[in-house]
């Protein structure tokens, strides 16, 4: 054996190789002692014959004869090239964690570096920065604090990131924005000092230029670095929003203050031409009796003439309203005279209702001055008629009214129609129109009131009764039910308009619907039907049925009215909107309406109906769908009479009693029978499958059978004979009758699907004493059915609907036919069916001599009339001494037979015919294989020399009867030991050989595979060669289980001692060695791993120790967060971690905040400004605002509000100045106080109480309570405050708190006893002068 090889055994085989990993140096060893392991860290294949063949390992090179780690950045991957040229650099921008790297894949992205593909590395982008190594996308470069930039790429620490132009902080730290109203053009951590100009503003935060310094309005002014447009406040003379447009004072008005209040309106009575005013001493009072109609008046036209007083605008030249006249609004309007029915004669009248009302059922016109002039009021005309005398039905009374006077709806005035007894109206009526009524209905609102016979009418707003003119309306009543007489009628107006009771009148009495006089108002008379009688056509049940009916009414009935005939319950006619009628003359119509629940027919009359005529009505209807005795109809109607008809109450009608289709009083209404067949017997003539046979069947009837009336018989299902028309196809179904063609259609309708046989009477048959036989011919089903449930029915022909019969289960003879129980009945079919076939075998070795039993039975006689052959096949390769096979031992059901009584194999009796794997036994001649018995027998045949593993005996008849090929039973008893080698035609091997599966069913014996040992015979497959033991292995031919030995990845002494290498360890050479295990910083979850590669890296910012079995042993690093065994991402800003594992970072508390990454410790927490506040984890100064009152930049010093001021929420908003009636006396201030009372104003920014000033109409301290203004008085303003002046002697003033003089004149005749009075009670009558 070469160095590196030994051998020690005897024989002709190979010298075995030195495991890799060692190596030797003597020649022809014979033991495997002489293989030397190679030095540390390094390798060699197997075989090795020197130490020289030992190379460094990976992650290794030579220095000199020491292997030396390869230095960062690099890796080799191979166990060649023992140089340091050896060991590869990382791809640009790589590097690696330590040295001694034996893959490119431990090779990661430098800091500054992410990765970009397999193997690339890219340069962090402007504005991010990386500060660990790691093999991760551009994620991994993280972006710089808000607000600042990097001005490289690649770049590796936080305080790389420095401010961006418009904002100041620390280099590496969050940068915060200069305050709104500064700016600052350079980058850097300097602050922001450059502020905007007087009358300027700034919003902007982080502004760069004084570009963004924008002007105040030309009419305002702010100070230097406002920080918001609201700073702009508009100047005395000026309005409008802080930060808006100012606009000037229009005249009428003035401002006396800089700020945003409006401009104050002059008072009432005052006017001023001046536009933009800065006090109210340009506001000028009115002259004389006049005023203004508000404040902020802007000219001397504004004042005008006062209540009860006309005249020019703007002047003094105002005088009284004279007598019988009135003003109620200040103006120049002149004074309209008092109102219809009205008068006065008194002056300067201030209201309409200072008129004096005419008495009742009197009026005047208007601007009347004494009472002489009013005049009574009364109706010249007042008619009344009717349009419906019928009870119950709905009356239009037409009413025709004049009056002799103007009537408006404004005068209140109610008109009441009473007496009209009986009438039934809703509470509510409407009105309508009458042709050349001149609108009388919408005169009163189209609608009036209905209660106890009396009608309520009302004007419509806005309307007016006009003075004699006419006005004609009509309203619907419903009659009473029973005759009245009419009774008296009467009108009367009551209101503000009233008259005397008056009687109305009737117009000339005519004839209505047939009743005299019928026109007089509620003259009410009752209809009826005084003759009423019905009969019908057809007694059978579902059939159809004419119904006639005859009557005669007492009255005129209208076109339109109702005529209902009911009663006529459990008809099969189902509901109809128009149910074909005809009538006497077309007088009912041509339709009504059926309603099959209560059997109604409602007609409407077509043209009228005469009193006393007699009319004719018939239709048609569906009778019940069981036997009934007869009904008792009724009849009622509605005769037309508008909303509601006049009722014809219900009564019973007269009924027809005769005799029809031979049934006793078959003309009632709904007396019905049902038809049905007494006699219904059916059977057939062959019960094979696919085989014609005839039907034929026996009917008679429990009554006549009308002609082309239909039978039907149905269920002959399973028949293979298809689809008949019954139109004399060549192809029809022909149905034959022992009475001929002439009884029925000899071409009848089959239907296969369902088996249904249809054919109708060709004339009335006696069937109710006479029985018909009638027969066809069905071919049999496919396949074996039982004999289906037959039933027959039928229809009675009767008209448009046709009378069923009731359906009967035919009756089945139940007989045998052909040897099969029962074949007789109809279309019961069998397959023909070896129903015993067991054939068994006596050897199943290849080769070998077998002896094959048989035994079989039938269900269906084999006849040699029928050239009948039994075929037994399936042998295949079997091969029998000759061609004429003899049948051994021939039994029938247990007896001996002489096989020549019944098989031959065509020329010798007691034999069968061989023919290529089968055999066939011919039934002999006049002789029949009866059903039901079994035949046994057994013949000698030699198996092949092949196995068969699926063998497929048959048994197969031909002649009487086709029997489709059937799979043999057999024993399932063990022959040779094994169960299932008694199956016919089963064929093994010898012992020692097995069958392989790749040369199919009928393989030859082959030896046992490589790798397995058996000593086994007898067997057909593969599997009886028994394989090594799992995870080991041997060489061809081995013959013990000893030679099995460890693969790869396992260890143990072998055979069944082999155990898989635990995760976290690894085993790269066969044999009995121990595992290795996996490095710190590793992790192997691979059981039986193979090699060192499988030992798989932490993720980024994680360990593990020594022999870790699972990704989870891999823990994050303190100052990082994240799940067991996932990359850990490092705490962010606002958060530290001071331990390993999976646990969160925690949160800076409330109030602090820290800009520091993957910090480990609290002491990066950084509080804010003792007037800030920031929430829990807060990750940049700036997070730190100002508190609620206080004002400053975000993350910088907070300043209290002061006095004046407040600030509602915390945030670097500016304080606002307290708006207009509140104030804020000290610093600090979140919310403005309210002026101590609800009737003070203060001016914006107020600092104390005391700046709070009573409003105009009020007077009272600064700061104190408001007093108002008593009733009597009014305030006028001074040069500093207001005070309250008295109303004159004969004036008076209800309201509190008036400005200006808003005093009201005394009616007419009256004085006020003192200087002030308030309500208008104050005002007494002079003397001598009363009211």
């Amino acid at each position: 054996c070469a160095a590196g090889s030994y051998k020690s055994w005897t024989g002709s085989q190979d010298c075995q190789l030195c495991k890799a990993g060692q190596y030797s140096t003597t020649l022809g060893a014979t033991s495997n002692a002489v293989c030397a392991g190679c030095p540390s860290n390094t390798y060699s294949t197997a075989g090795a014959g020197s130490e020289a063949e030992c190379t460094a390992n990976r992650g290794y090179y030579m220095v000199g004869s020491t292997p030396t780690l390869c230095p960062l950045a690099t890796y080799k991957d191979t166990m060649l090239n023992n140089s340091a040229g050896g060991c590869t650099h990382c791809y640009e921008g790589g590097t690696t964690l330590s040295a001694g790297s034996i893959s490119i894949g431990q090779c990661l992205c430098d800091t500054g570096y992410y990765k970009t593909g397999s193997n690339q590395c890219g340069a962090c982008a402007l504005g991010k920065y990386k500060a660990s190594k790691a093999s991760e996308g551009p994620q991994s470069c993280s972006s710089c604090p808000s607000n600042t930039y990097t001005p490289a790429t690649a770049s590796r620490l936080l305080t790389d990131c420095v401010c961006n132009a418009g904002y100041t902080g620390s280099d590496g730290a969050a940068c915060s924005a200069c305050p709104a109203g500064t700016y600052k053009a350079a980058t850097g951590s300097a602050s922001c000092t450059d502020l905007c100009p007087v009358n300027t503003y700034s919003t902007t935060k982080g502004a760069t230029s004084n570009d963004t310094c924008l002007d105040c309005d030309g009419n305002a002014q702010s100070v230097e670095g406002s920080p918001r447009a609201s700073a702009c406040k508009c100047n005395v003379g000026y309005s409008g929003s802080d930060g808006g447009a100012c606009t000037a004072c229009v005249a009428g008005r003035y401002k006396d203050s800089t700020g945003s209040a409006w401009c104050t309106k002059c008072a009432v009575g005052t006017y001023s031409t001046s536009v933009g005013a800065t006090s109210s001493d340009t506001c000028v009072t009115c002259p004389g009796v006049t005023t203004t109609s508000a404040k902020g008046q802007n000219e001397l036209t504004d004042c005008k003439c006062n209540k009860g007083y006309t005249g020019p605008n703007g002047g003094a030249a105002c005088v009284a309203c004279v007598g019988g006249t009135y003003k109620d609004a200040i103006g120049s309007a002149s004074c309209p005279n008092c109102p219809e029915g009205t008068y006065s004669a008194s002056t300067g009248l201030t209201a309409a209702g200072d008129c004096t009302d005419c008495p009742t059922n009197y009026w005047s016109d208007g601007g009347k001055t004494v009472v002489g002039e009013c005049y009574e009021i009364f109706f010249t005309t007042a008619e009344i008629g009717q349009s419906m005398p019928l009870a119950g039905g709905t009356n239009t009374l037409t009413v025709t009214l004049v009056i002799n006077i103007n009537a408006r709806a404004a005068q209140s005035t109610a008109f009441s129609i009473t007496g009209l007894t009986g009438a039934v109206a809703s509470g509510t009526v409407p009105l309508s129109s009458v042709s050349g009524g001149n609108g009388g209905d919408t005169l009163f609102g189209s609608t009036a009131s209905f209660s106890s016979g009396t009608l309520t009418l009302a004007l419509a707003s806005g309307e007016t009764m006009a003075k004699d003119t006419e006005y004609v309306f009509s309203f619907d009543v419903t009659n009473p039910s029973a005759a009245q007489s009419a009774p008296a009628v009467s009108i009367k107006a009551e209101g503000r308009i009233s008259t005397a009771q008056m009687v109305t009148t009737t117009p000339t009495p005519t004839s209505k619907r047939g009743v005299a006089a019928g026109s007089t108002p509620l003259l009410v008379f009752v209809p009826e039907f005084t003759e009423r009688s019905v009969r019908q056509s057809h007694p059978f049940v579902s059939g159809s049925n004419t119904l006639t009916v005859t009557l005669a009414p007492n009255c005129d009935i209208e076109a339109g009215s109702r005529v209902t005939v009911s009663g006529l319950a459990n008809s099969n006619t189902a509901d109809d909107a128009a149910l074909a009628v005809t009538s006497t003359s077309g007088a009912l119509g041509t339709a009504g309406v059926w309603t099959q629940s209560d059997g109604s027919l409602v007609v409407t009359v077509a043209t009228t109906l005469s009193g006393g005529a007699q009319y004719v009505l018939t239709y048609e209807v569906i009778n019940p769908t069981n036997a009934l005795d007869a009904v008792y109809p009724n009849v009622s109607g509605q005769v037309e009479a508008g909303a509601i008809d006049a009722p014809v109450h219900s009564v019973r009608m007269a009924r027809e009693d005769a005799a029809a289709w031979g049934m006793a009083s078959g003309t009632l209404p709904f007396k019905t029978v049902v038809p049905t067949l007494t006699t219904h017997a059916i059977g057939q003539s062959y019960p094979a499958v696919d085989s014609d046979t005839e039907i034929r069947a026996t009917l008679q009837m429990s009554t006549d059978l009308p002609k082309d009336s239909r039978l039907t018989i149905t269920g002959l299902t399973g028949s293979q004979t298809p689809d008949s028309l019954g139109l004399g196809a060549a192809e029809d179904l022909i149905l034959y009758a022992t009475v001929g063609f002439t009884a029925f259609n000899n071409r009848p309708v089959w239907t296969q699907s369902t088996g249904t046989l249809v054919f109708t009477a060709k004339e009335d048959l006696p069937m109710s004493t006479t029985a018909y036989v009638v027969f066809f011919t069905l071919k049999s089903s496919a396949t074996a059915q039982d004999s289906p449930s037959v039933s027959m029915s039928g229809t009675l022909e009767s008209g448009t609907s046709d009378a069923p019969m009731a359906t009967v289960t035919g009756t089945k003879p139940g007989t045998s036919l052909v040897g099969v129980p029962g074949g007789a009945d109809p279309l019961l079919a069998i397959v023909p069916t070896f129903t015993t076939r067991y054939v068994a075998q006596s050897s199943p070795l290849a080769s070998h001599l077998n002896n094959i039993s048989v035994a079989f039975l039938t269900n269906i006689n084999l006849a040699h009339a029928g050239a009948s052959v039994i075929t037994l096949s399936g042998f295949t390769n079997h091969v029998p001494s000759s061609e004429s096979v003899r049948l051994n031992d021939f039994q029938v059901d247990g007896n001996y037979s002489v096989a020549g009584d019944l098989f031959s194999d065509g020329a010798n009796l007691g034999y069968g015919k061989w023919t290529r794997d089968a055999i066939e036994l011919t039934v002999v001649t006049s002789k029949t294989m009866l059903s039901n018995q079994t035949y046994t027998f057994w013949f000698v045949v030699t198996n092949p020399n092949h196995i068969l593993t699926t063998p497929d005996v048959k048994f197969s008849a031909t002649g009487t009867a086709i029997f489709l090929p059937q799979a043999v039973t057999s024993t399932n008893d063990p022959l040779l030991g094994t169960a299932g080698w008694a199956i016919p035609g089963t064929v093994v091997c010898p012992a020692g050989y097995y069958a392989p599966t790749q040369l199919g069913a009928m393989a030859n014996c082959t030896l046992c595979y490589r790798g397995s040992y058996s000593a086994a015979v007898g067997t057909m497959d593969i599997s009886t060669c028994t394989g090594c033991p799992a995870n080991t292995d041997s060489e061809p031919g081995d013959t013990v289980i000893a030679d099995c030995r460890c693969n790869v990845g396992y260890t143990g002494a072998g055979a069944y001692d082999c155990t898989a290498c635990s995760p976290g360890t690894y085993k790269d050479t066969n044999g009995s060695a121990a595992c290795v295990s996996c490095g710190r910083g590793t992790y192997s979850t691979t059981s039986a791993a193979v090699q060192l590669e499988q030992c798989l890296a932490c993720p980024l910012h994680t360990d593990a120790p020594v022999g870790s079995d699972e990704k989870t042993d891999c823990i994050c690093n303190a100052g990082y967060t994240g799940a067991d065994g996932k990359a850990c991402i490092a705490c962010p800003a606002g958060a530290y971690k001071s331990a390993t594992g999976s646990a969160a970072c925690a949160e800076c508390g409330a109030n602090t905040y820290s800009t520091a990454l993957n910090a480990t410790t609290s002491a990066t927490c950084i509080a804010c400004d003792a007037n800030a506040q920031s929430p829990a984890g807060s990750p940049e100064a700036v997070s730190c605002t100002c508190n609620a009152g206080y004002t400053g930049p975000d993350g910088g010093a907070c300043v209290a509000c002061g006095v004046g001021e407040y600030k509602k929420k915390s945030g670097a908003a500016a304080c606002a100045s307290c708006d207009t009636g509140k104030y804020a006396a000290s610093t600090g201030s979140s919310v403005c106080t309210n002026c101590p009372d609800s009737n003070q104003d203060s001016p914006s920014g107020s600092t104390a109480a005391d700046n709070c000033t009573c409003n105009d109409g009020y007077n009272g301290p600064n700061g104190g309570t408001c007093v108002a203004c008593v009733a009597g008085t009014y305030w006028v303003q001074n040069a500093t405050d207001g005070y309250c002046v008295d109303c004159v002697g004969g004036k008076y003033l209800p309201t509190e708190a008036a400005v200006g003089d808003q005093c009201v004149a005394c009616p007419t005749f009256t004085d006020t006893a003192g200087a002030a009075t308030g309500p208008l009670t104050g005002c007494t009558c002079n003397a001598g002068y009363t009211g």
